[in-house]
């Protein structure tokens, strides 16, 4: 059994936040119940990968990172995502509830074994239609909110009972008991702000004055006679802070690549032979979580066993003296991939195609041609590498 969890939103993409000193932060709380239970799945024999989203500066970026990870996993029975819920500040209690897509039966046990183990409020299992991480994951999901950090009484019951619930929700999700010894991990908490790569720029007005930074209107309001606008450049990794308003600027990609794409890999790729390897994986045990568990029938080549319909990834003409294959190789960088409104992670499995015989700039997974609604001859844009 197979299952991945990750923490909603991120370090730079905050969540919801309870008031002091009794309310809940969500991304804190939401990374150590992960990882809580997490240990608590591997007790019970359970394959478990955690993810936590450390990069993303927008939501959108938030969402597809997440779900990009989720779905570069390979075959796994659960996609798990943990939030905290809120509403409005109250004393009282507000409790538990699951959102699903399939099936409702675990997500409603789900939500009753996490009220069970805090003598929570059970709100059941709700659908999750509306729900991007629900919506756009390939295996069964669950949204898990466990409390309300505004209300004091689910703060106060969740404080007290972690464990228990993290607990449950591992053994709801295994079938079975969870052994009493489970090695303690440390939670994997966003890394403190050091300052480095930073700056901060504070200032007064006088006036009825409006100013906008980059297109960002940071002070005053709409419409306003007197109108100050400012353009900064940053290069490098550097976040600025104007007035409690972040820009930042990520570090330039080392290989970038746009034009029009097919698919390409798996079983039922004719295109290639038989016994066609790949240019920097030369065996499964390399990068199994590329390839199908089997090898298809007729053929004995890494081409065709990508797992093409379950996995996103991408060739291109990659520059090996500035990408080399051994960082091409490299589990933890993927490639990011654009195409008709949407992004998402894929890993790199093979270089081409040859502009000379196609024209095209990339060959895609057929799950991630899908998941980014194009195809054959659609307009790619891949940028290499994004730290996973």
């Amino acid at each position: 059994m197979k299952i991945c969890i990750s923490s909603g939103h991120g370090k730079y993409i905050r969540g919801a936040a309870g008031p002091e000193p009794w309310g809940l932060d969500e991304v804190d709380e939401a990374r150590i119940c992960v990882e809580k239970i997490a240990d608590y799945l591997r007790a019970a024999g359970v394959t478990v990968e955690t993810y936590h989203d450390d990069v993303s500066h927008s939501q959108d970026e938030n969402l597809n990172r997440i779900v990009s990870w989720h779905n570069s996993q390979g075959p796994r029975d659960y996609d798990i995502s943990c939030h905290f819920n809120a509403y409005t500040v109250t004393s009282g209690e507000r409790g538990v509830e699951v959102y699903y897509g399939s099936p409702a039966s675990m997500a409603d046990k789900v939500s009753a074994a996490i009220a069970s183990a805090a003598d929570f409020i059970d709100r059941g299992h709700k659908s999750g239609g509306g729900l991007y991480f629900i919506n756009n994951t390939s295996e069964p999901a669950l949204l898990l909110e466990i409390c309300f950090v505004d209300a004091q009484g689910d703060c106060e019951k969740y404080n007290a009972n972690v464990d228990q619930i993290c607990e449950a929700i591992a053994a709801t999700l295994a079938g079975k008991e969870i052994p009493d010894e489970v090695p303690p991990t440390e939670p994997e908490l966003p890394p403190a702000e050091t300052g480095d790569n930073s700056v901060a720029i504070t200032g007064t007005t006088q006036g009825d004055v409006s100013i906008y930074i980059n297109g960002t209107l940071i002070k005053g309001h709409e419409p306003c006679e007197h109108v100050i606008k400012l353009n900064i450049t940053m290069h490098g990794d550097v976040t600025l802070t104007i007035q409690g308003e972040e820009f930042h600027n990520a570090p330039p990609f080392l290989f970038e690549a746009a034009g029009t794409c097919s698919w390409f890999g798996g079983p039922e790729d004719m295109g290639v032979s038989p016994s066609e390897g790949l240019a920097f994986i030369y065996s499964y045990d390399q990068a199994p979580h590329l390839f199908l568990d089997y090898q298809p029938s007729g053929t004995s080549g890494l081409a065709r066993r990508l797992d093409t319909e379950g996995v996103y990834y991408v060739a291109c003409r990659w520059d090996y003296d500035v990408t080399p294959k051994t960082m091409l190789d490299d589990k933890n960088l993927m490639a990011r991939v654009r195409a008709n409104g949407r992004e998402f992670l894929a890993w790199p499995a093979d270089w081409g195609p040859h502009e000379e015989q196609t024209g095209r700039a990339a060959d895609l997974s057929h799950a991630l041609m899908e998941a980014l609604g194009i195809t054959t001859d659609d307009h790619v844009e891949v940028a290499y590498p994004v730290e996973v």
